[in-house]
């Protein structure tokens, strides 16, 4: 896996989530919708990075773009992460 989002960029965005989740049910409670959303990419996201670490899996057998629209979708994910961890953080 040395070309485009690998299992380190995918526990990075785990990590981030679950983070960002625990901001979220600190400030907002349990059940508010924000922290449920957040929930269920942090779950999204860790199936993901199963998926990157199983070497069978289709995405590591994938000879097309799929690598490179990971990456995308991943930093994109990680850009909102931080936009909001920083906003909960702060407030």
């Amino acid at each position: 896996m040395s070309f485009g989002y690998s299992v380190g960029d995918a526990i990075t965005l785990v990590q981030l989530a679950w983070n960002t989740v625990q901001g979220a049910k600190q400030a907002c409670g349990e059940h508010d919708e924000l922290t449920c959303e957040l929930s269920s990419l942090h779950r999204v996201l860790e199936r993901l990075r199963r998926e990157l670490a199983n070497p069978d899996s289709l995405l590591n057998r994938a000879d097309d773009n799929r690598r490179q629209e990971l990456n995308e979708l991943g930093s994109g994910c990680q850009r909102i992460l931080n936009v909001i961890n920083s906003i909960l953080t702060k407030y």
